[in-house]
């Protein structure tokens, strides 16, 4: 489990909660805003945070080491990485009350370049190093020329900023369910049965096993979305579309929710 603290960098439990210990030998700092503040890897050992305020960074090697993004001045609200490749250098992100500012890094953000700037924005992800992904409110453009131009690829629209990509598959969470493709972003479909999703999903051993965030609760599927049940409600956070950062330990069967100025929840089955 890892918490934010404002100010304070990110910190690490190994016992659900107990206790903590610093987890970013200081290379992050100042605050996480929305949920997808933290864009790590599914398959683990790979996390990158994307700071408001403060210092930026990521790690490659279970925090061993950081390697801090280039500044920005005011920071991000969101990003995704290449988390297909062994050496990720692509990295894509949506900069903090800039009117719609979203940049492009190739370098492992060494260096940034504004990609446009478009305050619809709702989404993006990365499906590979050439692979950009991208949602203004009317579906999903995928752009394989580094943003020079975007083809739509679906008319459904993802509730959830960031698309996650889980042993080659690309998932996205919408409204209608979990919306997902296995040729990086060309086509999609939704997996199985509806589920209203806003975040996730989280992954537990295998692709099969995952759970969402919506209204409804955290809803779990162990069938690769055939089937869906609530397995936790929401505690008393009312806006889970941004200030709502949720998670899910498959190895304690633990869920956790927090929101920014506000308690952080645990519930354990």
């Amino acid at each position: 489990m890892f918490l934010c603290i404002p100010g304070l960098g990110l910190w690490r439990s190994t016992d659900s909660g107990e206790t903590y210990e610093r987890y970013d030998r200081g290379a992050v700092s100042g605050r996480a805003e929305t949920g997808w503040t933290f864009n790590a890897d599914p398959e683990g050992g790979r996390l990158a945070c994307f700071m408001l305020d403060g210092a930026s960074a990521w790690t490659l090697d279970g925090g061993r080491t950081w390697q801090p993004f280039a500044g920005m001045g005011r920071g991000w609200d969101f990003g995704a990485v290449d988390w297909t490749s062994a050496s990720p250098k692509t990295i894509f992100a949506f900069r903090h009350e800039s009117g719609g500012e979203f940049y492009l890094s190739t370098d492992g953000a060494k260096s940034w370049k504004m990609v446009e700037k478009d305050n619809r924005v709702s989404g993006l992800g990365v499906a590979g190093p050439d692979v950009l992904l991208l949602s203004r409110g009317n579906g999903i453009e995928r752009s394989t020329d580094g943003a020079a131009t975007w083809e739509k690829v679906s008319d459904v629209n993802p509730k959830g900023r960031v698309a996650v990509v889980f042993k080659g598959i690309v998932y996205w969470a919408t409204d209608r369910g979990v919306l997902a493709s296995r040729d990086k972003g060309k086509t999609w479909q939704i997996l199985g049965s509806p589920v209203n999703a806003v975040m996730g999903p989280f992954f537990g051993r295998t692709e099969k096993h995952m759970v969402v965030v919506g209204p409804q609760g955290m809803s779990e599927t162990t069938d690769g979305g055939a089937t869906w049940r609530v397995a936790a409600p929401l505690p008393p956070i009312k806006e889970i579309d941004w200030f709502g950062n949720f998670a899910w330990d498959p190895i304690g069967d633990t869920f956790y929710a927090a929101k920014m100025g506000q308690p952080a929840y645990r519930y354990e089955r």
